[in-house]
């Protein structure tokens, strides 16, 4: 895991600590590389996703259901379309549940439990083996 490493190509690292796509618009806390010959995940965390512990949580978490994924296989059993919604909604669905004890605390939790229940909601509504979360 790291915070200074390289990005993927496409995104930069804004002054504020996230990491943004200009092409689609999106910003993230973090990402998660796979290489398949190695069977090897890179996670990276944004400094932005380290503004404080729960939000660390929500994020380091959400990538960390994403590495697991590619380690019991599923993108090998299910292809890389399959492989993005089941990951995806998982790991939204995490980030979502550990922010959500705290939207009541201030706007900027709830924005970001939002943002993650939207995704959810909007894109990634997909019936899925319940055993792919392995903080359940």
């Amino acid at each position: 895991m790291t915070a200074n490493g390289k990005l993927p190509k496409g995104y930069v690292r804004l002054k504020d600590g996230r990491f943004y796509k200009p092409k689609t618009g999106a910003y993230v806390g973090g990402f998660n590389a796979y290489y398949p010959n190695r069977r090897v995940n890179r996670i990276q965390i944004s400094h932005y996703a380290m503004s404080n512990d729960v939000f660390f949580e929500a994020i380091l978490g959400h990538e960390l259901i994403h590495a697991y994924h590619n380690h019991i296989g599923l993108r090998d059993t299910y292809g890389s379309g399959s492989f993005k919604l089941y990951s995806e909604n998982e790991a939204h669905s995490f980030s979502a549940e550990t922010l959500k004890p705290y939207i009541s605390r201030s706007n900027w939790y709830e924005r970001k439990y939002n943002h993650h229940v939207n995704i959810v909601n909007q894109k990634y509504m997909y019936d899925h083996p319940a055993f792919t979360n392995p903080f359940q």
